[in-house]
């Protein structure tokens, strides 16, 4: 059952009770019989909104981060509340929230961050969604997030920074010595240096399938713009990962999403660079921003907390397992944090949305690819390219490329035969 129905199906429930309520006190004393259908709806209602959390959760990973869902729904609220003489839908609303969003988040890394109205044709048409139509919120998000990964193709950047970019760019032309793109030999290498290791027979099928969709020029090579566009796939199947994992650790957390919401401005005014994750003295300065002065007993299990909810084994905290967290904390009260942190999460959001939508979180944070390379570069600095470019030693390494060969192979034929049919 999809989230509307979830709810038209609270509100009916809801209004059951309301109508029951009214009949018994106008009917004096109730009977017994009337009070256990009455309570029966209410467990209804209860059952209910559990299903609506975990819809609401599986929303929130689907196309976007918690806190990205949180944004777009609160630019929405503000450009309802800018334009109240006409309620925004269908082109008039995603003119204004897609380009605020891509504004928002790419900044200076996406050239063109207007709304390409060709490309909303596009995605609603692959999507078969009425783009003219009131939608969903969940509508909205499947439509804004197939229209963002369709534009990011037509930018040369993909959506990098030009510090990632450079950094990209010096890999690149260590294996493309040629000038003349990738191959699939060198290809894999590329992406082995850079951490991106393909290792299950899914994985290297959906690789093979990114790499036939995005030689567009059918050259049977990458040149480096294919090359970023592959990384910004890769990108977003890391994201895709991390969204399904923070979604888990939310709902495992048993908070209420409205007080997740709460927390959520916490934990992003003290993300200085807009990466989605904190470090260990971050977390200590952000409990000490709700009023709590941790001693060195409570620092000691608040270590050991953090250790606990760092399940992935990266050394800090993103936004899941802070949640996580600070769910255990409330529950052991530490330091008396019950009072501060209610007080904190119950706090509204400030500020023109307008001003905010034009501030850009991604100009200074690195994506998670970029971070793994720098990871990856410390491990390998005595391998040499040559020793990079040997055979796979992994028989399903090997198979892999040659599978990797075969389809840009496809790729050139395919080419070759559109120019002689032109």
């Amino acid at each position: 059952m999809a989230l509307a129905a979830v709810n038209a199906r609270i509100c009916s429930l809801k209004e059951k009770v309301r109508l029951n309520e009214e009949v018994m006190a106008q009917s004096g004393p109730p009977h017994p019989e009337d009070v256990r259908q009455l309570q029966a709806l209410k467990e209804k209602i209860k059952e209910a909104e559990k299903d609506r959390l975990v819809k609401l959760a599986e929303l929130h990973s689907k196309y976007y981060s918690f806190g990205q869902v949180s944004w777009i729904t609160r630019c929405m609220e503000y450009l309802a509340a800018k334009y109240p003489e006409q309620p925004l839908v269908g082109m008039q609303l995603y003119d204004k929230l897609f380009t605020k969003w891509l504004t928002h988040h790419w900044g200076s890394s996406v050239k063109f961050p207007q709304l390409n109205v060709e490309i909303l044709e596009q995605v609603a048409s692959n999507i078969q969604m009425d783009i003219c139509a009131p939608q969903s919120l969940e509508d909205i998000l499947q439509l804004l997030h197939a229209y963002e990964e369709l534009h990011l193709e037509t930018e040369q950047s993909a959506g990098f920074s030009s510090k990632e970019l450079a950094k990209f760019s010096r890999i690149f032309n260590r294996y493309d010595k040629k000038g003349d793109g990738l191959q699939a030999r060198t290809l894999w290498a590329v992406l082995s240096e850079m951490g991106i290791h393909m290792n299950t027979a899914i994985e290297q099928n959906w690789l093979i399938d990114v790499v036939k969709y995005l030689d567009k020029d059918r050259s049977g090579t990458f040149d480096f713009q294919e090359f970023c566009q592959l990384l910004r796939k890769v990108e977003m199947r890391y994201q895709a990962e991390e969204r399904e994992r923070e979604s888990k650790l939310i709902l495992g957390s048993s908070i209420d999403l409205e007080e997740v919401d709460g927390w959520y401005d916490v934990f992003h005014a003290n993300d200085s660079k807009g990466q989605g994750q904190l470090t260990v003295s971050q977390v200590y300065k952000l409990i000490e921003t709700v009023g709590v002065k941790l001693d060195f007993e409570s620092k000691e299990t608040f270590t050991q907390w953090i250790k606990e909810v760092d399940t992935n084994s990266n050394g800090v905290v993103e936004f899941g397992e802070f949640v996580v967290m600070m769910s255990r904390i409330v529950k052991e009260n530490l330091c008396g944090i019950n009072k501060e942190a209610a007080e904190a999460a119950k706090k509204e959001v400030t500020g023109d949305m307008h001003t905010e939508a034009g501030t850009s979180h991604h100009g200074d944070r690195w994506s998670k690819l970029s971070i793994d390379i720098d990871h990856q570069q410390s491990l390998r600095d005595h391998t040499s390219t040559e020793e990079m470019l040997e055979e796979p030693s992994s028989p399903k390494s090997r198979a892999a490329v040659e599978k990797l060969d075969a389809a840009l192979r496809d790729s050139a034929a395919l080419g070759v035969s559109e120019v002689a049919g032109a």
